[in-house]
């Protein structure tokens, strides 16, 4: 379920850190951020240029789940596996 003041908008890694930590306090089971490849490189002159201020970003928030081992970073696939297993076994998923 997104968060209605960020749902589809781009925010920093603060913004982004504060809707979680609300998230979490509304009781919130899971959350997803999407991010793209293009996010981090453009081409430039035949070559890949990386946009340094969105890797930043992702190593900020990166850093935020390291020190908040309640809340997990996934990639889609482990996710995806995630639900798989879970109505294999019948039981709800977050």
């Amino acid at each position: 379920m997104p968060v209605p003041a960020f749902a589809g908008e781009r925010h920093g890694a603060g913004e982004m850190i504060d809707a979680l930590l609300r998230m979490e306090r509304a009781g919130y089971a899971c959350a997803t951020i999407s991010h793209h490849p293009g996010e981090y490189f453009h081409a430039s002159n035949d070559r890949l240029v990386p946009v340094l201020k969105n890797r930043r970003r992702l190593e900020r928030l990166l850093a935020f789940f390291a020190g908040h081992p309640a809340m997990r970073a996934l990639t889609v696939s482990e996710c995806a596996r995630q639900v798989r297993f879970v109505h294999s076994r019948r039981r709800s998923c977050c």
